[in-house]
């Protein structure tokens, strides 16, 4: 069974909209190896060609930067406490 390929390739500006940070943020992070890096597009040279970033990517490097929490408990309902016997 062939698999769906579904990355996208996403903008600075889509990228800063996702991760909540500025343009400077993200390229100073890509520069220091702590953000995925760019990719260029086709074979344009000079500064008019295409970069884009991997949603994939991005995604994955958002979700390896969230804490790990343990479950959220609720307290329990009046009248329904847990007594030891």
């Amino acid at each position: 069974m062939k698999q769906k390929y579904s990355d996208r390739f996403l903008s600075i500006a889509e990228v800063c909209e996702m991760v909540g940070c500025s343009r400077s943020t993200v390229f100073r992070k890509e520069d220091v190896g702590d953000f995925p890096p760019r990719r260029k597009l086709g074979n344009q040279a000079g500064p008019r060609g295409r970069v884009v970033y991997l949603e994939s990517e991005v995604l994955a490097w958002m979700h390896s930067r969230m804490p790990v929490q343990p479950p959220f408990l609720l307290p329990p309902r009046r009248g329904h406490e847990i007594h030891d016997a």
